[in-house]
C-alpha cells in the first residue's frame, strides 16, 4: 500500500528499526552528546548533513513513520516556531515584569529568570503535548503491530524526558548569555521598555536552537511530540502568560525579598541569607534567618562576629537558584555553605527530613 500524503486518510507505518527501551535510552544519550565531528557546531548542522535521526544508517529508536509524513512534521515545526516566538514575546509584554524589577538589583538576574522560563513553560506543556501525540497516533493507527502497548508507553516517557533535556540544556545556555548581555545594567540604568525589547529579541534564537536540537537528536516520536508542543493550539499566548505569571507567584513565596540585614538598621540585628546546605554529597539552597550577631573578639584591629540562632525559613526552588544566589551576593556577600549532615536537628523538621533522605541515598 502506498503512503498517503499528510492530511489524507491516514499515516502508514514504514517497517523502520525495531525499538527497545534499552537501545532507545542508549541512543538518546549518544544523540544528545553528539559525535565529535559536530561538537562545537551550530544546532541543526547534523540534520543538515545527515538528515533526520530515523534516516541515518543504523538508527535505533522509534522509527516507524512514513518518510513523507516525517518530513511533513519537520515542515510543521519550521512553521510553528515563529508563531511560538510571537506567543512568548506577547506573554512577556503582558507579564508582571515590574514586580521582578523591584526585587532584583541587576537586570541580568531578571533576564536569566525569564529566558530560563522558556524551558519551564515548555516542560509544563510537554505532558499535554505527549497526550495529544499519543491520541493522534493511536487514532491513525500508525504503529499498530509495530510496538506493544507497554513498549509504546515506555517510548513516550523516554522521548518526553529527551525533550525535557533539550529544553533544559538549550534554555540553560541561553539564560547564561542573557545574564552576560546585561552585565552591570540595573533597573535604574535602563528603561523597562528597552530591557523588554532586548529580552524579546533573545526569544527567537532560543526557540530556533531548540527546534534545531530536536532535528539533530529526535526520532519519529520526538518529532511528533515536539510538533504538538509548539503547535499554535498548545504553545499559546495564554499558556505562556499563565506559566510566567505562575512562576512570578511562586517567586513571591520564596521569601527572597527578606534577604539582607534586618530593615531596622540596628547593628547586630537579624539577617536573612540564602545559604547552600550540604548533606552526604547533596546540595540544596535554603533561606535561613540568623537571629543576631555575637561579637567573638577583636583581632588585627577589627571586630569579629558570628551569627547565632539559625532559623530555617524555606527551600529555594531549583529554577530560582541563580536568582536567589544573585540576591544573596548583592545584599549579603558571598554565599555560605553549611554541612548539616550531623546537625540537622538544629534547623527544624524539613531540613532533618531532607538529611534523612540523603543519608539513606548515600547508604545504597
Amino acid at each position: 500500500m502506498e503512503a498517503q500524503p499528510r492530511g489524507g486518510n491516514g499515516i502508514y507505518a514504514s517497517p523502520g528499526t525495531m525499538w527497545s527501551a534499552k537501545s532507545a535510552a542508549q541512543t538518546t544519550k549518544q544523540e544528545i552528546e553528539m559525535p565529535a565531528a559536530y561538537v562545537g557546531n551550530e544546532p541543526g548542522e547534523r540534520y543538515k548533513h545527515e538528515g533526520a535521526v530515523c534516516e541515518r544508517p543504523g538508527a535505533v529508536g522509534v522509527c516507524h513513520l512514513d518518510p513523507q509524513y516525517r518530513h511533513g512534521l519537520i515542515e510543521d515545526l519550521d512553521t510553528f516556531i515563529p508563531t511560538a516566538i510571537g506567543s512568548y514575546q506577547t506573554a512577556l509584554q503582558n507579564a508582571r515584569i515590574d514586580e521582578l524589577l523591584k526585587k532584583a538589583p541587576q537586570l541580568g538576574l531578571v533576564a536569566e529568570l525569564l529566558i530560563g522560563a522558556v524551558g519551564v513553560v515548555g516542560g509544563a506543556l510537554l505532558s499535554s503535548a505527549a497526550t495529544l501525540a499519543i491520541k493522534e497516533l493511536n487514532r491513525r493507527g500508525v504503529w499498530n503491530g509495530a510496538m506493544k502497548p507497554d513498549d509504546f508507553e515506555t517510548a513516550v516517557t523516554t522521548q518526553s524526558n529527551h525533550m525535557k533535556n533539550v529544553l533544559s540544556e538549550v534554555s540553560g545556555i541561553a539564560k547564561g548569555r542573557a545574564k552576560l548581555a546585561f552585565t552591570g545594567a540595573t533597573p535604574q540604568s535602563q528603561a523597562k521598555e528597552s530591557f523588554l525589547r532586548e529580552l524579546q529579541n533573545d526569544i527567537g534564537p532560543l526557540l530556533h536552537d531548540i527546534l534545531n536540537n530536536v532535528k539533530d537528536t529526535g526520532d519519529d516520536l520526538a518529532l511528533v511530540v515536539a510538533a504538538k508542543l509548539f503547535s499554535p493550539k498548545v504553545f499559546t499566548v495564554k499558556a505562556c502568560f499563565e506559566h510566567i505569571s505562575g512562576m512570578i507567584d511562586r517567586l513571591e513565596k520564596q521569601n527572597l525579598d527578606d534577604v539582607g540585614p534586618d530593615k531596622s538598621g540596628v547593628s547586630g540585628a537579624a539577617v536573612t541569607q540564602v545559604v547552600r546546605l550540604h548533606s552526604f554529597g547533596q546540595h540544596r539552597l535554603a533561606v535561613l534567618k540568623f537571629a543576631h550577631r555575637v561579637k567573638l573578639g577583636r583581632s588585627y584591629g577589627e571586630d569579629w562576629y558570628t551569627q547565632e540562632g539559625k532559623e530555617f525559613v524555606n527551600w529555594v526552588d531549583d529554577d530560582f537558584g541563580e536568582f536567589a544566589a544573585g540576591l544573596q551576593e548583592s545584599r549579603n556577600g558571598a554565599m555560605t555553605t553549611i554541612d548539616v549532615s550531623f546537625y540537622q536537628d538544629r534547623f527544624g523538621p524539613e531540613v532533618k527530613a531532607w538529611v534523612d533522605r540523603t543519608r539513606k541515598g548515600a547508604a545504597r
